[in-house]
């Protein structure tokens, strides 16, 4: 029996797993909901944290993405390239993942939560250092290897690409002043699998834009 991913089509986290399970190949039931499924009864027993993605397998529930990429690689991929199990490498994309997680993806999360609840109207200075600050740090961690670790495409690099081009909707990079991390977003959308991210981040887009014009 195939597992079962819970996705909400707007969201950044879900859109990573998908790249995920497009580029190592894996049958997976999708569950498109909508946002206030995340709130009913049995959706709270699968995750009460009312979130998504969550990944059913077997006996397991995964309800976090950057867990869900690494389970889903170790246990289904044909290599190890993804998520290496060399010890100093997994520690460096952890690293990142951890990154992402606490500092990259919350800027995403306040700043529309700021604009739902109509605390603001355009984006504040300090969401916008903040997003500035990450541009920065990634572009230099891509001064030192062509992917955000080593020389092979990671979950690090999935999982980020999604973070920052959903957050670059929100405060947009300079290219001239962040032309490597330009240069591997260009990469990593060229590569035929991150094709799977094409409806959702419309679908992104266009959830952004109803927001703001509300």
């Amino acid at each position: 029996m195939a597992p079962t991913l819970y996705v909400l089509k707007t969201c950044p986290a879900v859109r990573a797993v998908l790249v995920t399970i497009a580029a190592i190949e894996v049958e997976i039931d999708i569950i498109l909901v909508e946002k206030n499924y995340l709130y009913t009864e049995e959706f709270l027993k699968l995750n009460p944290q009312h979130t998504v993605p969550v990944l059913i397998d077997e006996d397991i529930i995964i309800c976090d993405s950057h867990v869900i990429m690494t389970y889903l690689v170790q246990k289904y991929a044909n290599n190890d390239l993804m998520y290496p199990n060399n010890l100093k490498k997994r520690i460096l994309i952890d690293q990142r993942l951890y990154y992402d997680a606490s500092v990259m993806f919350p800027i995403i999360q306040k700043v529309f939560k700021g604009l739902v609840s109509k605390e603001f109207k355009e984006i504040p200075s300090e969401l916008k250092n903040d997003a500035v600050e990450v541009y920065n740090i990634l572009e230099m961690y891509l001064s030192k290897s062509e992917w955000l670790v080593g020389n092979h495409v990671t979950v690090a690099d999935i999982s980020c690409c999604m973070t920052i081009k959903s957050l670059n909707i929100l405060i947009p990079y300079d290219p001239k002043n962040h032309a490597k991390l330009a240069l591997w977003l260009d990469k990593l959308n060229a590569i035929s699998y991150f094709s799977v991210d094409k409806p959702y981040f419309e679908a992104y887009i266009e959830r952004l834009k109803v927001i703001s014009s509300s």
